[in-house]
């Protein structure tokens, strides 16, 4: 029996010629582009420039589900702030510590400012008042008073003081001073929690309120009956088409917004080349998308990403936030000097289908009447936040099957302390309990 044994050799240490990707026969390379086509030229033209004109109407009021009747829509407040806020307490020690807090605000603001002779005059014409319920009832809430009084304002009834009454107060500042300060104490009293929307629902653990836009047609009624709290988005609302939950707001003309941009096309990672020989990106591998039989979407995507990723343009259109608006006419002016008018979906998947299910309706809201017109329908872009910081919980409450006894227990973990935190009941109940000296275990 013979064999051969083979090992590699390096002759060179260069790996120039390593790196190159040698073709005997170039022509080879032509005419597989020739075979799929590349070479193969039509008439078709590129867009080179778009007209596009807008138009929308700001969200002008707010409606929660308990509430008589609406109220203007706020400046600079996220609507999620508007209609998840809780009213600010009043009485008990809950109130104490909201006011506590808020003077606590101006004074610090006072004193950064150099007018710390203001910031005590304020407080000393506005102490806090000693709820002396507590100092019986309950010994830590006592002592909690007592430091939330020590050396303290009265925000809520500086908030609702008179403007003759500071005015007194501040008389004898001198006026560039005084005026100066009572800038300071304006913008603190604007910032002051006003009435909010009163949007949440006891009995369904959510959130139901409605906004409100004036347009060209009337008002537009936008509800949101399933809030669950946290982030709100277009998809949280519905065009309402109840005549009840009208808000009585009057018809507007929509503020016009005409652009005539040059179209980008759309690019993204992973987009295959639009050469045949060209090296395209490997960061993404759309061969390794795995999807079951049900998500279409993701095979939707791939057939977007890898097919059609050539025949994308964007346009930039740049509309106010918290706003309802609508695209009114879309001309595409391309390299041959044509110009092509751009129909709204609406009106494509009517004429393509009549009677059938239209195929794509992302961005539109329910109960929009632009759509069975055959126009092009409403974009909400609400004034919402993008991103939001949650704290630690203050108050949770445990829910427990007793199997042997066929109840339901709720078993208060974490409840509001004096100080607003959150207190362990378990770890307070321990801590309440008189020691045990020794010798007394029996």
């Amino acid at each position: 029996m013979t064999y051969e044994r083979i090992e590699a050799q390096a002759r060179s240490v260069e790996i120039d010629e390593a790196l190159q990707s040698q073709v005997a026969d170039p022509l080879w390379m032509l005419g597989r582009q020739w075979q799929v086509g590349e070479f193969h030229g039509d008439d078709a033209a590129q867009p080179a420039a778009v007209r596009m004109r807008a138009g929308s109407a700001p969200l002008s009021s707010v409606k929660g589900a308990h509430m008589d009747r609406a109220r203007r829509m706020p400046d600079n407040v996220p609507l999620e702030a508007l209609v998840e806020s809780t009213p600010v307490e009043r009485v008990g020690m809950a109130g104490m510590r909201a006011s506590a807090e808020s003077g606590r605000r101006l004074l610090r603001r006072l004193r950064a400012a150099g007018f710390g002779d203001v910031a005590d005059l304020l407080a000393d014409a506005f102490p806090i008042a000693m709820p002396t319920h507590l100092l019986g009832e309950n010994a830590r809430a006592g002592a909690a008073a007592r430091m939330l009084t020590r050396g303290g304002v009265d925000g809520h009834g500086l908030a609702a003081a008179r403007s003759d009454r500071i005015g007194r107060l501040l008389h004898s500042i001198p006026a560039e001073r005084r005026d100066a300060a009572g800038e300071i104490y304006r913008s603190w009293r604007a910032e002051q929690p006003a009435d909010r929307a009163r949007a949440w629902e006891p009995q369904r653990l959510e959130y139901s309120f409605s906004v409100a836009a004036q347009t060209d047609t009337g008002e537009t009624t936008l509800i949101a009956d399933e809030h669950l709290g946290g982030h709100l988005d277009w998809y949280s609302f519905d065009v309402s088409g109840d005549e009840a939950r009208r808000h009585g707001v009057s018809r507007q003309r929509l503020r016009r917004h005409d652009v005539t941009a040059i179209p980008s096309p759309v690019r993204y990672h992973g987009m295959p080349a639009s050469r045949w020989w060209e090296f395209e990106d490997g960061e993404v591998h759309f061969g390794d998308i795995d999807a079951g039989p049900n998500e279409l979407y993701s095979m939707a995507l791939a057939e977007f990403a890898t097919v059609y990723s050539d025949d994308w343009f964007a346009v930039p259109l740049r509309l106010p936030r918290g706003s309802l608006s609508r695209v009114l006419e879309i001309d595409v002016i391309d390299t041959m000097g044509g110009v092509t008018t751009i129909h709204p979906t609406t009106q494509v998947d009517h004429e393509r289908a009549p009677d059938g299910p239209r195929p794509f309706r992302l961005f539109e809201l329910a109960g929009d009447p632009h759509i069975a017109e055959k126009r092009a329908p409403y974009l909400l872009l609400p004034p919402v936040v993008a991103t939001s910081i949650r704290g630690a919980p203050v108050e949770r409450v445990v829910f427990a099957r007793d199997e042997g006894a066929n109840l339901a227990w709720g078993v208060e973990r974490l409840v509001e302390g004096p100080l607003g935190r959150a207190v362990d009941r378990r770890e307070a109940d321990r801590a309440s309990r008189e020691p045990v000296a020794a010798g007394d275990d029996e």
